[in-house]
């Protein structure tokens, strides 16, 4: 059999999540392209000489006129324009482009009028375009919403698209080895991990369980994996919000344990050592950490945002429900009083939850089993390099 070659132009988080080793007999080669090696350019020059959109929009395209030697390129959100059979992966909606983030809603005809945007969905509509694969049902929603726009290109991308969520290996293999610290201590252990701290609702985490030490006089116990950063996307953050968290994380070491950065194995290490992941964010377009949690059969407390409800329920955790979109599922955050309600929800629902776990210890076991079992069932990288390798091959025909 012809071993396949495909080629990635990232290894970054979602390439090694999404793409890279999936089909374990195949040989993944790292890429380079016109666009990418302009952008090194700008940076190696000391300036862009492009407009702002244009830098930003070239993260998210490439071009490398057939000269990889690979049989297939897989991208993640970026459209390509090479004669190669290519698939794309993405998170949101694409072409990922300023124009269709900040007017597809607001102001559709700029969007529809705009030569761009249309070179690419060609290309998404081209025969050398394999497969388009949302990682969530969220993301096939808001890209549905966009193609509305586009009614022409509407069915030959439906043809095409199928979601692929995100796989996850078991870092628990068997449910009789999982144990839960609370079980043999009178303590419970909490967890969070995330650089964007303040948008994953580490400020509301910080409130509601030192609330409940406080008022329920319990031993509840935090592990922070955090460089307690943010993208300034969903919340208004001040050098004083930053200033005040890390102060109050420096005085209550008694309780919280804090590591601005840990490999991934010492993360999964932690995550086996804490009973309750937490992850209630204000905006998510994914959320890996939630699958790495559940699959070491530990039971999670989101919000019910974007694809948060596909893969965590109250059946299996515990979800926060929050002011958002119907379709797509994102929280309602553009205005001050939006942020504002969507804190106050996000305080409410951990507050519940904390709550009910305090008094109700066994549900931590209870639902971390049904988190492991989701896991295995419905994350299974040999699945997801199944359907890949079908896709992949079909580039030889």
């Amino acid at each position: 059999m012809t071993e396949l070659r495909i080629g990635h132009a990232g290894q970054q988080y979602p390439e090694r999540r999404n793409i890279i080793d999936l089909v374990p007999e195949a040989k993944y080669l790292l890429c380079r392209d016109w666009f990418s090696f302009r952008s090194r350019l700008d940076r190696y020059c000391g300036q862009a000489r492009s407009s702002a959109d244009a830098c930003f929009n070239r993260q998210f395209q490439f071009q490398d006129f057939g000269l990889n030697r690979v049989d297939c390129i897989h991208l993640f959100n970026s459209v390509n324009y090479s004669s190669k059979p290519w698939v794309l992966t993405f998170e949101t909606l694409v072409p990922r482009f300023k124009t269709v983030l900040a007017n597809r809603v607001a102001n559709p005809s700029l969007v529809m009028g705009d030569p761009q945007v249309k070179n690419a969905l060609d290309a998404m509509a081209g025969p050398n375009c394999l497969a388009l694969l949302p990682i969530s049902k969220s993301a096939e929603q808001i890209q549905d919403g966009f193609l509305a726009l586009f009614p022409g290109y509407s069915p030959s991308l439906a043809a095409k698209t199928r979601v692929l969520a995100p796989p996850q290996r078991l870092i628990v293999n068997e449910p009789g080895n999982i144990q839960y610290p609370c079980e043999g201590s009178r303590s419970m252990r909490f967890m969070m991990v995330g650089h964007h701290f303040f948008r994953k609702g580490g400020r509301e985490v910080l409130d509601v369980l030192a609330q409940a030490r406080r008022e329920l006089s319990v031993d509840i116990r935090l592990c922070i994996v955090s460089n307690i950063t943010d993208d300034g996307y969903a919340t208004d953050i001040s050098s004083d919000d930053y200033l005040t968290v890390r102060q109050f994380i420096a005085a209550n070491t008694e309780w919280i344990e804090h590591y601005p950065f840990l490999e991934p194995k010492e993360v999964e290490n932690q995550m086996q050592k804490c009973d309750v992941g937490l992850l209630p964010s204000y905006a998510e377009t994914y959320g890996y950490s939630v699958l790495e949690f559940q699959s070491a059969g530990r039971p999670v407390i989101t919000t019910n945002v974007r694809a948060f409800p596909e893969m965590n329920n109250n059946d299996c955790g515990w979800t926060i429900a929050v002011p958002k979109r119907e379709v797509g599922g994102e929280a309602f955050f553009r205005t001050s009083d939006e942020k504002l309600s969507l804190s106050v929800a996000i305080k409410s629902g951990l507050q519940a939850a904390v709550t009910e776990i305090m008094e109700q210890p066994s549900l931590v076991r209870t639902k971390g089993l049904k988190a492991w079992e989701r896991i295995r069932d419905m994350h299974s990288p040999v699945a997801a390099g199944t359907l890949l390798r079908k896709i992949y091959s079909s580039a030889l025909r």
